[in-house]
């Protein structure tokens, strides 16, 4: 996690790419990379550019993933999700699933 006063982020993932502009107060949280996915949540105060021009408060996340390495995306926000999600993969025995998990912040 980072509080910034302003910022750029550009997020790759294979042939994906996702690019935002931030100025003002900042706060970003990236999970940790999982196989061919990155998560990025993101909550500012001033202006800047995310899929549109904007001004004032913004919070917004995005996921990125790779379809190729991610059949299944798992998205991790609080301790109880992370048991019901816990007990999903172990009955997918092994098939391809990505986790962004948000609880490690």
């Amino acid at each position: 996690m980072a509080v910034l006063l302003s910022g750029c982020s550009t997020v790759d993932v294979g042939s994906q790419r996702s690019s935002q502009l931030y100025l003002g107060l900042v706060r970003v949280i990236m999970p940790e990379p999982h196989k061919g996915l990155a998560a990025v949540d993101v909550k500012a105060l001033g202006l800047g550019w995310d899929q549109g021009v904007w001004v004032g408060g913004r919070h917004g996340n995005w996921v990125i993933a790779d379809p190729a390495e991610c059949q299944l995306l798992i998205v991790i926000r609080t301790p109880a999700q992370a048991a019901n999600a816990a007990r999903v993969l172990r009955s997918m025995e092994g098939k391809q699933a990505c986790v962004a998990d948000y609880t490690k912040h």
